[in-house]
């Protein structure tokens, strides 16, 4: 798979699942393509740059959608198994595939457990994000010299230790 096509730039952005040769129906086109469902959004990275389409890669957030559906359709003489993502904003993409494979089903359930995770006894991923804080917010300036540098006087005050530890 070639996965080198599709940047994942978000911090703490992880892949969840990624498949190989999907199609994707754009307009009267199918597209090849590699896609990829990270913890925050699907990404689609065509493979095909023969369509009449340029060539760009797809950036859906799992909280533009509003419903995951599947079945089949024929286009000319074949059989296509489908999986179809309506937004909130009433756009549709359909994925689609030849065969009716573990990986195309796999494609599906993974999308409906991360776009509805409240259905599936989940938290929503934006809860997924932790970032790494370098200092505590104590650390930021030191208190004494800020109250001497703007000049207040420290006779009817002091500073004290005693929550140092918060125990």
């Amino acid at each position: 798979m070639d996965e080198s096509k599709i940047e994942i730039p978000l911090p703490n952005e992880v892949t969840a699942y990624s498949a190989n040769l999907f199609k994707w129906e754009l307009g009267s086109d199918l597209v090849d393509g590699t896609a990829v469902l990270t913890n925050f959004r699907v990404l689609f990275s065509p493979l095909d740059t023969k369509c009449n389409q340029p060539p760009y890669n797809a950036m859906i957030p799992y909280g533009n959608i509003d419903k995951v559906s599947s079945g089949n359709t024929t286009r000319g003489s074949k059989i296509y198994y489908y999986t179809e993502l309506t937004l909130r904003e009433f756009a549709s993409i359909k994925f689609l595939s030849e065969t009716k494979s573990e990986e195309f089903e796999k494609f599906k359930e993974e999308i409906a457990k991360i776009a509805f995770p409240l259905s599936h006894k989940r938290l929503h991923p934006a809860f997924s994000y932790k970032e790494d804080h370098k200092s505590n917010g104590w650390d930021i300036f030191d208190t004494v010299a800020e109250y001497k540098r703007m000049g207040i006087p420290n006779d009817l005050w002091r500073v004290s230790s005693v929550n140092l530890t918060f125990s």
